[in-house]
């Protein structure tokens, strides 16, 4: 089951405002604790795992249980063509950033990003993949 509550758009500040954003995220929260009472079980994007911060905010609090609902199946994750895992979409949509001018992945982790000039942006989207490339990933499981 898809939930698009859980896209990242929903609580950007910048959108949706500081207010609108926390009510956004809250509401997303417990709309995904009632979906897995109610035995359904939700999909979420890759997109949604790493830029949403709704998930982030679960993750951050409860990363184990969190790992455990997708390793059990009450939680799945639909990877995009040609991924194998959030870590490869991650460094993927980074890596678009740093070698095509005109393709950065507006994450709303991260919104400054989009407010500097394309080289200091490339600097930093760079460092953020050399990280991502020598540390064992959080989702070490899912590589």
């Amino acid at each position: 089951m898809y939930v698009d509550c859980f896209d990242s758009v929903k609580t950007q500040i910048e959108l949706n405002g500081e207010m609108g954003s926390l009510q956004n995220a809250l509401f997303s929260e417990t709309y995904l604790f009632n979906l897995l009472l109610t035995g359904y079980k939700p999909c979420l994007t890759p997109s949604q795992c790493i830029d949403s911060t709704s998930i982030f905010n679960i993750t951050y609090s409860n990363q184990d249980i969190f790992i455990k609902l997708i390793k059990n199946g009450f939680i799945t994750i639909n990877l995009f063509p040609g991924e194998y895992s959030l870590r490869n979409h991650f460094v993927k949509t980074l890596a678009e950033g740093v070698t095509n001018d005109n393709s950065l992945y507006e994450y709303s982790i991260f919104p400054f990003l989009s407010n500097l000039e394309t080289s200091e942006r490339k600097k930093i989207q760079t460092k953020y993949l050399k990280m991502l490339i020598t540390t064992i990933p959080i989702f070490m499981w899912m590589d």
